[in-house]
């Protein structure tokens, strides 16, 4: 037989358990405890009580996102460069996706075709650039060291 104060502790622990798992988890439950509590409008929360992640992603965004995710991919493969097929494997994205995203960089000159037969891409001289200035490229110091 289990003492009463074993079987109160037991509940209350597995009430606690179920209430974390429940606000961790939970979006709505957020949603829910910021509006009570008032913590959006504190923390610099959206206006109209609409949540930014409600808001469906337009194709436009969506396109910018996986170019950000393919020009870093292509930074760091370096000049030996990525098909579409590879990139499309590596990052889990629908091929005709990154095919997209790349036709739209390298309408912008941030990358160009190599390879064979032209089915690698990477950056440019330009891409190139702006990798280094985003810090995804090192940039490499020449001359003297003092």
């Amino acid at each position: 037989m289990i003492p009463l104060s074993d079987l109160a502790l037991s509940t209350l622990f597995l009430l606690f358990l179920m209430l974390f798992l429940l606000i961790g988890n939970s979006p709505a439950l957020h949603r829910w405890l910021d509006r009570i509590t008032g913590m959006a409008g504190r923390e610099g929360g959206t206006e109209g009580g609409k949540e930014p992640e409600e808001e469906p992603m337009g194709t436009n965004d969506r396109t910018k996102g996986f170019e950000a995710i393919i020009f870093q991919q292509l930074a760091l493969a370096g000049k030996k460069g990525l098909s579409p097929a590879r990139l499309a494997d590596a990052l889990h994205f629908d091929r005709p996706e990154v095919e997209e995203a790349l036709a739209s960089l390298e309408n912008k000159g941030m990358v160009q075709r190599g390879g064979l037969l032209g089915r690698k891409f990477h950056l440019s001289p330009k891409g190139r650039e702006r990798a280094v200035q985003e810090g995804i490229i090192p940039q490499t110091r020449t001359g003297d060291i003092a």
